[in-house]
């Protein structure tokens, strides 16, 4: 069950609610959520409550995010700006949720986890939380480097330490690709506007990956041994890559990268995606940024 667990709290201070408009994704971590902008900038929105346990963070509505942790899943509503306990279901292996139903306006959210359990259906209809497992492979995060996902299409592709594998979210099927690699040392990655290609950050460099057949190859000569996570930006031509110590711009095209922002990110937990690639949360490595 969800959706009526815990009491509504005052999330957002209101000298920054104008920031959650124009954020293109939310920084969780146990100094608070942040709302990341085009431009790097993050400012604190939320006090030190509880964020500690965040595994992953997903948005379900134009207006609505689950966050996925040890602790429960909790609610942030971005539009009255609160935040509420929603299921009591805890998340200590998952490596990627996924909303399939964010771009079917009027349809009610539906998720679909990985994690050391296997892939799991949530209905989240009338504030329920009804889980169904699907058939498949179990997606560790020990084995598992990062998801991606193309909300349009509905691609997933998941990179692992044994292989590229697609992954079709409704039976839990998947297939090892004929040209992808094995990646033990990928960190994260975001996919293309258009679903074809995928850029994939790591400890050995950046790589430009098909998303059909797994084939790559390296653009750019950055190593990202501590990269976090990255998010699209607004018009989808860079993104934003979370370092251990700042924020990074990537173009997309030419791999070139600037540093965007100065603060440290040694102790994000998850980052919520809420621009173009909204409705995928890939669990960040624990062991890249040294974190007890």
């Amino acid at each position: 069950m969800g959706g009526k667990l815990g009491k509504e709290k005052k999330l957002f201070d209101s000298e920054v609610d104008t920031s959650v408009e124009t954020a293109i994704a939310l920084g969780i971590s146990p100094s608070g959520v942040e709302t990341i902008q085009e431009e790097g900038k993050a400012p604190n929105i939320a006090p030190k409550s509880g964020w500690h346990s965040s595994k992953a963070a997903v948005k379900i509505s134009p207006t609505e995010v689950l966050v996925l942790g040890w602790n429960g899943v909790h609610k942030i509503d971005l539009q009255k700006g609160t935040q509420s306990k929603y299921s009591n279901e805890e998340y200590h292996l998952i490596s990627a949720v996924i909303c399939t139903s964010l771009g079917s306006p009027g349809a009610p959210p539906k998720l679909v986890t990985l994690s050391g359990t296997g892939l799991k259906h949530i209905d989240l209809s009338n504030g329920g939380f009804a889980k169904k497992k699907i058939a498949g492979t179990y997606w560790d995060g020990s084995n598992v480097r990062t998801v991606l996902h193309h909300p349009k299409s509905g691609r997933t592709v998941v990179l692992t330490v044994t292989g590229t594998y697609s992954l079709n979210l409704d039976d839990g099927k998947n297939e090892k690709l004929s040209k992808g690699s094995s990646w033990s040392t990928a960190n994260c990655g975001v996919v293309y506007p258009d679903g074809a290609f995928a850029m994939i950050f790591g400890e050995m460099g950046q790589y430009k990956m098909s998303m059909e057949d797994g084939s790559y190859e390296s653009v750019g000569s950055e190593c990202w041994p501590r990269a976090l996570d990255a998010v699209l930006n607004k018009d989808g031509s860079a993104c934003l890559v979370f370092n251990e110590n700042s924020i990074y711009r990537v173009d997309l095209a030419t791999g070139q990268q600037t540093k965007v922002h100065g603060n440290s990110w040694h102790y994000l937990k998850s980052v919520c995606r809420l621009g173009l690639d909204a409705g995928v949360g890939t669990r960040i490595h624990e062991d890249n940024a040294g974190r007890s």
